[in-house]
């Protein structure tokens, strides 16, 4: 009975692990200690069972370790043994915030995935806009109009506005009706709302490891608020591909399947080669040639505030939007000062 009790805390835990299938591949975790501990009571109750029964207690007390250790040792040996490691930053990425942190103002603001956030704060010493645990929807939605608009002026009025609200713009957004809300969202980018000096400085990091991430800053860039849902970008990695013809866009990948890019970049250490071809419709192609890495976007997820600022010249963005260039290292990562 005392058993039964304490096995009842651990039902949240689990019934979140079971919810995974929903919620997401990370509630995964919350099972396991159910699991586990559950596997091992049930083998505490087999020992108990078998202690007073002569030899089987004995063979239990041997065997049933024994056999664990076989049957799952090895598996799980081999497969940490393959598992590449993951880390949170890669390696350049650690050293634009060390970077950032040693001339940046300790005052300022980071705007960075929120995956990321933890890290910043870690290497920099300074506040981020979001983290692992601001994380919501209004967090969410900020970063999706932020990273996934295709206006730099939008993105850049929606950081000011934020800054000057503490970081909490959305306290300011629950007092307007639907109406103020709507004219608020058109104006952002359009240059009638007045621009203010900023209390403190404001950074963003963009990076050729959150590339993933943009289907995600589109889909919450798009949100409808009635239907509750967004648009989900096409952005996925490919091998390299076998061929690839800078002159006419087409490449060859996955086999036998061909395909016409609308435009081409080839990211290296001394900048970025932009190649346009007459072709509409087919996917944009960013070529990592440091990493070998090959994406592959569609129109949205292109023409987003992000990969503008992961690719245009520096001279280009400082003379038609309010970014101003503050560290580089391509092609990993850009960080970017709000004017």
């Amino acid at each position: 009975l005392r058993r039964k009790a304490a096995a009842a805390f651990l039902l949240p835990s689990f019934v979140l692990g079971l919810g995974s299938v929903r919620l997401g591949v990370r509630f995964t975790m919350y099972a396991a200690p159910a699991i586990l501990l559950g596997l091992f009571a049930a083998i505490d109750w087999l020992l108990i069972y078998t202690r007073d029964r002569g030899g089987w207690g004995t063979f239990a007390r041997i065997g049933i370790p024994t056999v664990l250790l076989l049957t799952v040792v090895p598996p799980v040996d081999q497969t940490l043994r393959y598992l590449p490691v993951e880390t949170v930053v890669d390696k350049a990425h650690a050293e634009a915030l060390i970077e950032l942190g040693q001339i940046g103002d300790p005052a300022a603001t980071i705007w960075t995935s929120w995956d990321y956030g933890y890290a910043a704060q870690h290497f920099t010493g300074m506040n981020t806009f979001a983290d692992g645990r601001r994380n919501s929807g209004e967090y969410l939605f900020s970063l999706g109009v932020v990273f996934g608009s295709e206006s730099l002026d939008r993105s850049a009025d929606f950081m000011r506005f934020a800054t000057l609200h503490d970081n909490v713009p959305w306290e300011v957004w629950s007092t307007w009706n639907e109406m103020e809300w709507d004219t608020w969202l058109q104006a952002l980018g359009s240059g009638v709302s007045p621009i203010d000096l900023l209390p403190t400085p404001v950074y963003l990091i963009v990076q050729w490891d959150a590339v993933p991430f943009l289907k995600w800053y589109q889909y919450y860039e798009s949100w409808d608020f009635v239907a509750q849902t967004g648009q989900l970008s096409r952005v996925w990695a490919i091998s390299i591909p076998q061929e690839l013809d800078l002159n006419s866009g087409d490449f060859q990948f996955d086999g036998d399947q061909r395909v016409q890019a609308v435009t081409i970049d080839v990211l290296s250490e001394a900048g970025v080669l932009h190649y346009d071809f007459p072709k509409t419709g087919g996917p944009h192609l960013m070529l990592n040639n440091v990493t070998g890495e090959v994406m592959l976007l569609d129109e949205a997820a292109y023409r987003s505030a992000f990969v503008q600022l992961l690719l245009l010249p520096a001279d280009e963005l400082e003379a038609a939007s309010p970014f101003k260039l503050f560290y580089e290292d391509m092609p990993f990562v850009r960080i970017f000062e709000l004017r």
